[in-house]
């Protein structure tokens, strides 16, 4: 079985700037004037039915509207059929990161385009689709939710605002009306038929994920080869795209303490993005017409993802994680003449995805991170565009020597980890304790200059994620010990270095407040990153009646 994930990096409004899942998806935020305009109707319907079909290795899902009103274009049927990309199918999945969620009786607000095989698409994903409830008042309203991606603001600046906004459904129609330009009269479109044939799968449709992912190669000296389309992008010429690609590439291998390395494998063979051909490529100017193309700087900037096999899970560090078998990016078209579209920030999004394409999520998908390390990341669930093109920082270099360790820079022997569990009652009780000795080989950490990032995972799921900067402890006199304590409404985490020598260090970690749940059942893994060292430990725990402990 082959399991396809998709990544994709938005640009949605009419001004310079971009955002970045990519995808981990980012959305430049839209009125929904302007995804009016950039669609062929907006519909107010009712979810009838949900069916995923496999068409030669492509999964969709059809979804069909009972259609209630329409504007800007009219439909001879009171039925219509929406295809998304991604759904289950007898163990099969594929995900989008970004698309809508749709269930079985929703009553939504949709935006939709037409490509050029006749199939409806929701316009620009997630962002043109609103669920339409009623307030306490008993009246409809339309409600967008995309706490689920990054938003940023007409301006490029990260939206600080709401992820979730509410409109009064009438005064939003009015407005949508006065937009359209359907008049009594016009002739009516026909209302577009399933596609292909396939059975119902589930009557709630969601794309999930992403799983907990990774190449195995690298750990055998295979590393993970992708093509790079000789073209180039139409705008910025086959040097300077094949430049912006190569340096991507390369970037991902360039900490000494992963062993990850990622190489150019010739020339790319243009081939549909949707198949699992096991061909791992970078593609421009959207050769298979896949992504809907942009309108005044706004659209739809790149696709990335893998596919992996989803029948034959592996352990990795006292997880279990699917096999990456390909990993792709597609590079829009239509760009030329957006402030945006230079070799710098292109090559900022390719490092992006392929970190996506490495099994990386993002440092963080909070718009108000305070944590600077977290939020300076190339992961980070947004596009920074600072000029930093094809670079890793702090937080990208732990998460790729976490998930590809050289494991030659250091060990990590623990006297004593554990997951206490307090009653049902008190969930902010439950804590995490941690005290072990670590030891660098051939690397010191200097706190002045170093960044510390710790991380305690469950399956690849997060449960704690630690980032101290220089100048961000507290130092004994004597300079034998540190601490940091990170105090936030949810609990605490103190962290405390006992400095024995140079590269050796008691650790000493209490954190409350965390989501302890998915520890219940399954093994945790350590990381620890200091400067250029990163250390990786699997903890296999034994139960008690309110902890799981080592040893």
């Amino acid at each position: 079985m082959r399991l396809r994930l998709w990544l994709v990096v938005l640009l949605l409004w009419g001004g310079p700037a971009l955002t970045g899942p990519a995808a981990a998806t980012t959305f430049i935020l839209a009125s929904p004037e302007q995804l009016l305009e950039a669609s062929e109707a907006a519909v107010v319907g009712q979810v009838v039915s949900l069916t995923a079909v496999d068409n030669h290795g492509d999964v969709r899902t059809n979804i069909e509207l009972s259609v209630e009103q329409s504007l800007k274009a009219r439909y001879d049927s009171a039925e219509i059929v929406v295809v998304e990309s991604g759904g289950d199918i007898g163990g099969s999945r594929r995900w989008l990161v970004g698309a809508p969620r749709f269930w079985v009786g929703e009553r939504v607000l949709l935006f939709v385009h037409r490509d050029a095989s006749g199939q409806l698409h929701t316009t620009y994903l997630a962002m043109g689709k609103f669920t339409i409830s009623q307030d306490e008042a008993g009246n409809d309203v339309a409600i967008r939710d995309l706490a689920e991606v990054g938003t940023m603001s007409p301006s490029g600046t990260l939206s600080r605002g709401p992820q979730v906004t509410m409109y009064r459904l009438s005064d939003l129609l009015q407005q949508l009306r006065a937009r359209a330009t359907l008049h009594e009269g016009d002739d009516a479109i026909a209302a577009p038929q399933v596609v292909a044939s396939g059975s119902r799968w589930q009557s709630q449709f969601t794309f999930s994920g992403p799983p907990a992912l990774r190449w195995f190669g690298p750990d055998v000296a295979d590393p993970p080869t992708y093509a790079i389309d000789a073209a180039g992008d139409a705008t910025l010429g086959t040097a300077a795209s094949i430049a912006a690609a190569e340096a991507a590439l390369a970037v991902w291998g360039s900490p000494e303490c992963t062993g990850l390395r990622l190489q150019r494998g010739g020339t790319a063979e243009s081939a549909p993005f949707g198949a699992c051909d096991g061909r791992s490529q970078i593609l421009f100017n959207d050769p298979f017409d896949e992504i809907q193309d942009p309108m005044n700087c706004v659209g739809v900037l790149a696709i990335g993802g893998v596919c992996a096999d989803s029948g034959n899970p592996q352990q990795f560090n006292g997880g279990t994680f699917y096999r990456i078998t390909e990993g792709d990016v597609v590079v829009n078209n239509g760009f030329e003449g957006c402030g945006f579209w230079n070799i710098g920030n292109i090559s900022e999004v390719i490092t992006h995805e392929l970190g996506h394409s490495i099994g990386l999520a993002h440092s963080s998908d909070d718009p108000n991170e305070s944590d600077p390390i977290l939020r300076d990341a190339t992961m980070y669930y947004a596009a920074h565009f600072d000029g930093r093109g094809a670079s890793l920082h702090a937080d990208d270099q732990a998460a790729v020597c976490s998930l590809y360790p050289s494991g030659l820079s250091g060990s990590l022997h623990l006297r004593q980890f554990a997951l206490v569990f307090d009653t049902a009652s008190r969930p902010q009780s439950d804590r995490l304790v941690v005290d072990g000795l670590l030891q660098l080989t051939d690397q010191q950490f200097i706190h002045s200059r170093d960044t510390l990032i710790l991380s305690a995972q469950v399956a690849g799921t997060s449960l704690l994620r630690l980032a101290v900067p220089p100048g961000h402890w507290q130092v004994s006199r004597l300079g034998t010990r540190l601490r940091y304590r990170d105090v936030r409404t949810s609990g605490r985490t103190t962290l405390t270095l006992s400095v024995l020598g140079p590269g050796s260090f008691m650790v000493h970690l209490r954190a409350t407040g965390l989501d302890l749940s998915m520890a219940r059942t399954q093994d945790v893994s350590l990381s620890v990153a200091m400067g250029s060292a990163s250390v990786s430990k699997a903890v296999a725990l034994r139960n008690g009646s309110r902890s799981r402990v080592f040893p």
